[in-house]
């Protein structure tokens, strides 16, 4: 379930990254948007972290 969420939470991100690209000016998408994907980073290195033990 963690991961279909994950998938969604990228998905949403990356259509408002996009949508805030087309809209605003140079700067505001990014203020906006590398919080949003620091955070998604770090829950999609928290899954791979949580599914290493198993593939070794």
């Amino acid at each position: 379930m963690g991961s279909d969420l994950t998938a969604w939470i990228g998905a949403l991100a990356s259509a408002a990254t996009a949508w805030a690209a087309a809209t605003w000016s140079s700067a505001q998408p990014w203020l906006a948007s590398v919080p949003v994907g620091a955070v998604f980073g770090l829950t999609v290195t928290d899954q791979v972290a949580l599914l290493l033990p198993n593939l070794m």
